[in-house]
């Protein structure tokens, strides 16, 4: 596959989760607590799964490159979660953040 048709690929995949946040949003703003709190776990959950594949893509990959690109990704994701873990303790769930496991 071409440099042009991974990142066509990885361009789509941004777009979805920006219709699905986009969706999320105008959600959010009707909805009561119990609904929002059950699709953020739903989000979570989903979050833990691309976790896992990425961690999967850098572990079993026969590309070098590939598997650097994963683990780029990956330790991307962490820092991002360690941050806001940190920075914003809190902010979505009232508690600190679960863990992906």
């Amino acid at each position: 596959m071409s440099q042009e048709g991974i990142f066509a690929i990885r361009l789509g995949e941004l777009e979805c989760q920006y219709e699905r946040i986009l969706n999320c949003l105008h959600l959010y703003q009707s909805e009561d607590h119990a609904i929002i709190r059950k699709e953020l776990e739903q989000v979570f959950g989903e979050y833990c799964d691309a976790e896992r594949r990425l961690q999967k893509g850098v572990n079993t990959s026969r590309s070098p490159a590939v598997a650097d690109l994963s683990g780029a990704q990956l330790d991307y994701d962490r820092r991002v979660q360690r941050i806001l873990q940190e920075e914003l303790p809190g902010l979505a769930w009232g508690n600190p953040m679960p863990r992906c496991m």
